[in-house]
């Protein structure tokens, strides 16, 4: 999928070598990054296994990972979906940091679901849960791009007919309302992780909107991405009319 008025980032595909194996050294290609500049991000796991499938352990896991990677590394949430074997993020990396914050998110959603996995399932090995394919990262250039990019991941489970409305999604999935919300915080999983660290036993997970659109009413805002929101899951519904049926898994 392109967005409009976007490009991928040159050497985004090449960007987190060793993340099949979580424990080993991670090596990141020099890449151009844009402080100040939003994105499209999608990762996906090991030959597309629901590794990040709807549970709430791993929806635990990856919600306070991600906003733990972001608040240390500057970037900015504006929505979020994971899916069952893949993730898409519309971010704004302020400070030029994408690469590690990706990292810093990839290796321990890793540790995390690996250590979850075998306490679940003891004697079955399991190295790593990352496609060998790195994050792709797809820089938005205009207003547009990033509404479209918006809309493009929260309505990701009815596009791949999961779902009818992208709010039944029993996965992580934020809502243009999160915007207007109060800050919430994340709670640290109890796994991998210095349970006695205190001071990052929760960190803020805040989903906030693109700062191209702060001058923007934030109530009409919102307003205007559920509308674009709605069409899109329209036009999803028209075509599984077509080709009747839900799917099982994405």
């Amino acid at each position: 999928w392109t967005v409009p008025g976007s490009w991928t980032v040159p050497g985004s595909n090449c960007s987190n070598r060793g993340a099949d194996c979580p424990t080993s050294l991670s090596v990141t290609h020099p890449r151009m990054c844009v402080p100040g500049g939003s994105y499209l991000v999608t990762r996906t796991t090991s030959e597309r296994r629901f590794f990040l499938r709807p549970d709430p352990v791993i929806a635990e896991v990856f919600t306070y990972c991600l906003f733990r990677a972001a608040n240390q590394h500057g970037v900015l949430v504006h929505a979020v979906c994971v899916e069952s074997n893949h993730f898409h993020v519309v971010l704004t990396d302020t400070r030029g940091e994408l690469s590690e914050c990706m990292r810093w998110l990839d290796r321990h959603v890793a540790l995390c679901l690996i250590e979850h996995h075998h306490t679940a399932h003891p004697g079955q090995n399991l190295e790593g849960i990352w496609s060998k394919h790195p994050f792709s990262a797809t820089l938005l250039l205009t207003e547009p791009a990033i509404v479209d990019a918006i809309v493009y991941t929260l309505t990701n489970p009815v596009k791949d007919g999961l779902v009818r409305d992208y709010r039944k999604w029993p996965g992580v999935v934020s809502r243009p309302g999160d915007w207007l919300k109060p800050v919430r915080f994340a709670r640290r999983p109890a796994l991998y992780f210095d349970q006695d660290d205190d001071e990052h036993r929760e960190v803020p997970a805040r989903i906030i909107i693109p700062p191209q659109f702060r001058d923007r009413d934030p109530a009409a805002f919102v307003h205007d991405v559920e509308a674009h929101i709605r069409e899109a899951q329209r036009a999803a519904a028209t075509t599984h009319r077509r080709e009747p049926g839900l799917r099982q898994g994405a």
